[in-house]
């Protein structure tokens, strides 16, 4: 691999066809493991059984441009290469709306790909009933990913759409329905609207507490988003409250 590296040779990893499932699978469900895996790239702990051969590996390293941080480097290019032309392969033959989702949010998070995630969720969206919480997730999931192309009005209208479809089936007081508000607080933020956007952290975290408890650890996750709220705003008291809860 070193000496392949350094005359331009590409990294390819065969998978059999039977894991190809359980690896969409593992994908979708462990991306943080995988994600993981391409930033723990480590010469320094290569390993062999033979000391002469870990000593010919250690020189080989050292002889390579930039030495250990140098494959290091290439390696994790290589590994990020493989596993994006991987998650795009899969996506041309999956047809699951919830599998598409999947490996659209891969798309976004990893490879701040947003474009291929719209168009990913809107394969999803032509199977899907449009009054469906299944709808709603992905609806969701658009706005997001306009968010993170700086659209913020097109994201309100999508997180919007969600919020609406959530409920009408799971009612107003839902834990799901109240997991979808704190997604437009910063939408708003980023729009310089601080008050809307406190409107919709707090509705949240007045549904979680009557449905789920003060303590409940979904109810203190929408803690931190409030107090920055509150700073943008120039409340600096009313977000001390925040923090320090």
């Amino acid at each position: 691999l070193c000496v392949a590296m350094t005359i331009g040779v590409d990294l390819e990893i065969t998978i059999p066809a039977s894991e190809r499932a359980a690896l969409r699978r593992g994908i979708g469900e462990h991306k943080s493991a995988v994600m993981d895996a391409l930033v723990a790239v480590d010469a320094r702990k290569a390993t062999a059984t033979n000391p002469s051969d870990l000593a010919g590996i250690f020189r080989a390293i050292a002889g390579l441009e930039g030495g250990a941080a140098g494959m290091n480097a290439r390696v994790s290019a290589h590994l990020r290469r493989w596993y994006r032309g991987t998650v795009e392969h899969l996506t041309e033959a999956e047809t699951q709306p919830a599998a598409l989702r999947q490996l659209a949010h891969v798309l976004l998070t990893v490879f701040k790909q947003a474009d291929a995630t719209l168009g990913l969720l809107q394969r999803a969206m032509t199977c899907l009933d449009v009054s469906s919480p299944e709808m709603a997730a992905q609806l969701w999931s658009m706005g997001r990913a306009y968010s993170s192309k700086g659209e913020y009005d097109r994201a309100l209208e999508y997180y919007q759409q969600s919020l609406a479809i959530l409920k009408a089936t799971l009612g107003d007081n839902h834990p799901s329905t109240a997991a979808t508000l704190p997604a437009i607080g910063p939408a708003y933020s980023s729009n310089v609207e601080y008050d809307r956007a406190l409107e919709y952290y707090q509705q949240s975290l007045a549904i979680l507490k009557a449905t789920l408890g003060d303590n409940h650890p979904s109810t203190a996750a929408t803690l931190p988003a409030i107090g920055p709220a509150y700073s943008s705003n120039v409340e600096y008291d009313r977000a001390l409250e925040y923090y320090q809860q």
